[in-house]
């Protein structure tokens, strides 16, 4: 199994600890494509999408480094009139917190594993709207660095 392999079960793995379906959070079938998600999936859903890489240029320990982006995606149901602020900014909340739950985590714990990943938080994109099929939605992408060691 490959370093990229075993990063993105360990982070799976996390987020789906962190948002699990017995809270009502369901993991998106398609991360990379929102559009194509059943709206059940978007209602209170998460995803993993890996993201491009980059060599690090620096080798420790005998081992280069490759540093991967991996996105969460966070998606909530917007069941809100236009002129229903207040609804619409408890939604906005929500979503946030489902974000700092994961931030809050992996400031916590800066490896995915003992040895090999160091994870940290780069950014996210704010809060952006999504519609499908007549239904609205709000979504927060976040974006983590993951660094690889591998083998020369």
């Amino acid at each position: 199994m490959s370093q990229i392999t075993t990063s993105f079960d360990l982070f799976h793995a996390k987020v789906s600890t962190l948002l699990p379906q017995g809270s009502g959070y369901f993991e998106l079938s398609n991360p990379y494509e929102l559009v194509d998600n059943s709206n059940l999936f978007l209602r209170k859903g998460w995803g993993i999408a890996i993201g491009p890489g980059r060599n690090t240029n620096r080798e420790l320990c005998g081992k280069i480094t490759v540093e991967r982006t991996i996105r969460v995606i966070l998606t909530r149901a917007l069941e809100a009139l236009e002129q229903d602020p207040t609804t619409k900014n408890n939604v906005i909340k929500a979503l946030m917190e489902d974000a700092f739950t994961i931030l809050q985590d992996f400031e916590r714990s800066y490896r995915l594993d003992d040895d090999e990943f160091n994870c940290r938080f780069e950014s996210d994109g704010g809060i952006q709207s999504l519609a499908v099929d007549n239904y609205s939605y709000l979504t927060l992408e976040m974006i983590f660095n993951v660094e690889l060691f591998d083998n020369p």
